[in-house]
């Protein structure tokens, strides 16, 4: 009888040697995750914020983020994932005064939808998310540091 592979992830050193290199913009990181090779890359978001970028074998795909009815794995694994009013607050409000808060529930203006972002603005959650949605994380440039 084989035992099951035991999931590994990298060390707290390596996840600090990974955010260190991250402080440049002309770094990038490499990881193997699941089957797929990841790669993270400084990116400027705007004038004075700055983001990681991810590439899933080399690519980013716009039309991962299209099928709302459907989330691909690229997306639900490595992509972030906020939840936002489906509705416009002023709009939910005028609702409620014309419908009462009963009926505007009824009627969905309290709904809540899943918004990804094709970016992360947070190493933290960004590392909290691929391990908790992944096994397998191995840094592949670990030797260029």
């Amino acid at each position: 009888m084989t035992k099951a592979a035991k999931p590994s992830q990298p060390t707290k050193e390596q996840w600090e040697a990974i955010t260190e290199k991250l402080f440049s913009f002309y770094n990038t990181v490499d990881l193997m995750i699941d089957g797929y090779k990841v790669q993270l890359t400084l990116v400027r978001i705007s004038t004075f914020n700055n983001a990681v970028s991810i590439y899933v074998n080399g690519v980013f795909k716009g039309e991962w983020f299209l099928n709302r009815d459907e989330v691909c794995e690229e997306l639900r694994r490595f992509f972030p994932c906020v939840e936002v009013n489906r509705w416009p607050v002023t709009l939910t409000k005028d609702m409620v005064k014309i419908l009462g808060k009963r009926e505007a529930k009824k009627k969905g203006y309290f709904d809540k939808a899943k918004k990804y972002s094709t970016h992360w603005t947070s190493f933290r959650s960004m590392k909290s998310h691929l391990t908790k949605n992944n096994t397998n994380i191995e840094w592949l440039n670990e030797n260029d540091s």
